[in-house]
């Protein structure tokens, strides 16, 4: 699964799971980076749009990701839910944001409705 998730957690998210992360502390990584500040500190009714446009399957927000900032208002940080996407919590309060798809036909492997 590609995830789109704080830029700090990225490695993490590679050593420890099978997952793909599109933002990460690499600086030859500009197009991930600014796509995960955008999600999580920009109007969280833009942030499906930008999953869309990183072709991420998932958003994974964790509680405390900026440190001692707050995030702005309106943002998936500061606990806004964005359009198009379902929160699942998870365990130490974490938060994935994917496609909101129910009661949509599940695509096959080629993307097909």
């Amino acid at each position: 699964m590609r995830v789109l998730a704080p830029i700090d957690l990225g490695a993490a998210l590679v050593a420890r799971t099978s997952h793909v992360a599109i933002a990460g502390p690499y600086h030859r990584n500009a197009r991930g980076n600014r796509a995960s500040l955008a999600a999580f500190l920009g109007p969280a009714d833009r942030a499906a749009g930008i999953a869309h446009a990183v072709a991420t399957d998932a958003l994974l927000w964790c509680p405390g990701a900026l440190g001692d900032r707050p995030p702005p208002a309106g943002s998936i940080g500061a606990g806004a839910l964005p359009p198009g996407l379902r929160g699942v919590p998870l365990p130490g309060g974490a938060t994935l944001f994917a496609p909101d798809r129910r009661g949509l036909p599940l695509p096959d492997r080629a993307g097909r409705p």
